[in-house]
């Protein structure tokens, strides 16, 4: 079966603008903790320990969020019948969320 990659893109397009309002955080969240790996010693380092500790669960959490939030998208008895007019492939369909969740996690970092 031939992958058509208007239709993978026209999913992570249409996760993206439905998810927006989860994505911004989550983006944000991983950026700080980038940051702060970066300026790791010119903070604090009672900061730097609350920070150490908290960002990277904190981020893990906000990651698992948004990965059942963009499987809830797309539940599984509508892809035969009401998405897009026509069915939908299941690799077509993995392939776009993994796409989405590495343009959310991994762009920003």
């Amino acid at each position: 079966m031939k992958l058509r990659f208007n239709v993978v893109l026209s999913i992570v397009k249409k996760d993206t603008l439905s998810l927006l309002w989860l994505i911004l955080p989550v983006i944000g969240l991983f950026v700080i903790e980038a940051i702060v790996f970066a300026v790791e010693f010119e903070i604090h380092p009672d900061t730097l320990l609350a920070l150490d500790t908290l960002l990277p669960g904190l981020c893990l959490f906000s990651l698992g969020i948004v990965t059942i939030a963009s499987i809830q998208e797309d539940p599984a008895s509508s892809l035969n019948h009401d998405w897009l007019t026509r069915p939908i492939s299941g690799p077509e369909l993995f392939l776009a969320k993994v796409l989405f969740l590495l343009s959310t996690i991994g762009l920003p970092i």
